[in-house]
């Protein structure tokens, strides 16, 4: 099938849905994202069988092939013909249900050339719940040698997203392959529930990197079970005994943060630290290399040793690629911080003020157009001290 313009196409197809993804789960047998599948025996993949050629070429095709594929027995193969050097050959899936407002992590492996001035692509195209294309992702690729390459596009849907459709394509010169296996889907998992500790280390998986800064002894960051918020466990950092000016600090691994949204985290934090000590909740920007490019630095004193709901709207930089949220606690003796239920969620910018408020009612956040937030700071009163933009 060769279609020069499928968004009506897509109308049509999206009453064609199997069970909706959840959040937390990767693409099952029903999205075929082996390829492994043709039961209506056409030579090309159930589920991914819309495909159309922009240009002129002659002999282009997508169909399921058996040419050492990367796990399995078949993968897709998308092939954009001779004769036309512009043109490009697209193959997408059929719609696959999504929650809005999730950070995703679409995998693929890819199998190109294109070492003459074409490319390989890896598309998402989100779309509301009226079929309405709402946002695009797109990764470009050269010069893949003919070998299979594990390739990554993360993203974060948009609050009303529905369903996305995952787009193939190869040309840009002539002749060109691209084979496509083992797609995976799953939103990305950072463990805010702190409840998984694969390797066993009494660390929850993601937050495993724990440093002292200080002299104090006994000091820790691991797993714990005492009233967590939510769950069985929650993540607990004492500072130690011995050193008042110790602190110690537990570290997430890189969540990545795609561009065009404003994120709120949230977490749930338990504390005491009436005597002059603090605990902190902390952003680290880091860029495409991994270089920390801006710290965020939130303090927080006089908890009354019970759960706290704290949170932080933040912008990242132009250059921020992913992102690392760090806690802390010191600066008094025998000093405990219990985290739980931490969250990421992608907001989006628009044409309107839009406005946050914590659990007792007070304005916290506005979030201007173009993604410009002013931030509002209470006393121990509820008074309000201090309304400052952040940068």
């Amino acid at each position: 099938m060769r279609i020069k313009n499928y968004s009506l196409f897509i109308l049509l197809i999206l009453f064609v849905i199997v069970s909706p993804l959840p959040a937390s789960a990767s693409l099952n047998e029903s999205y075929n994202p082996g390829f492994e599948k043709d039961l209506n025996h056409n030579q090309i993949p159930d589920f991914w069988e819309i495909n159309w050629l922009n240009g002129n070429s002659n002999s282009a095709y997508v169909k399921q092939a058996p040419y050492e594929p990367a796990e399995g027995s078949y993968h897709n193969r998308l092939y954009n013909g001779i004769g036309d050097i512009n043109a490009y050959q697209y193959v997408i899936s059929n719609p696959i249900p999504i929650n809005g407002g999730v950070i995703y992590k679409a995998q693929a492996y890819m199998r190109y050339t294109v070492a003459a001035g074409g490319r390989a692509e890896f598309t998402i195209i989100q779309f509301d719940a009226h079929g309405n294309n709402i946002s695009e992702n797109h990764a470009a690729y050269t010069n893949g040698g003919w070998t299979w390459h594990d390739q990554t596009l993360t993203f974060s849907t948009k609050p009303n997203a529905a369903y996305i459709n995952i787009r193939f394509a190869i040309g840009g010169e002539e002749d060109a392959y691209l084979d496509v296996d083992k797609v995976r889907l799953e939103a990305f998992d950072y463990n805010g529930g702190f409840e998984q500790d694969e390797d066993l280390t009494s660390k929850p998986d993601f937050w495993e990197v724990f440093w002292r800064n200080g002299s104090s002894i006994d000091a820790y960051a691991k797993q714990a079970p005492y009233e967590p918020f939510d769950g069985q466990l929650h993540y607990r950092l004492f500072s130690g005994a011995g050193d008042p000016s110790s602190e110690v600090f537990a570290v997430s691994s890189p969540i990545p943060v795609p561009q065009g949204f404003s994120y709120l985290l949230n977490a749930q934090m338990r504390y005491t630290l009436a005597s002059g000590g603090k605990c902190t909740f902390s952003i680290l920007e880091q860029d495409a290399s991994g270089a920390i490019i801006n710290e965020i630095h939130h303090d927080y004193k006089d908890g009354g040793w019970q759960w706290n709901d704290k949170h932080i709207l933040y912008q990242p930089l132009p250059a921020t690629h992913s992102i690392v949220i760090r806690f802390g606690i010191g600066g008094e003796s025998e000093s405990y911080l219990d985290i739980d239920q931490f969250r990421l969620t992608p907001i989006q910018s628009g044409s309107k003020f839009q406005y946050l408020y914590d659990n007792n009612g007070r304005i916290t956040y506005t979030l201007l157009p173009q993604g410009k937030i002013i931030h509002y700071l209470y006393d121990r009163n509820g008074n309000l001290f201090k309304k400052h933009g952040v940068v």
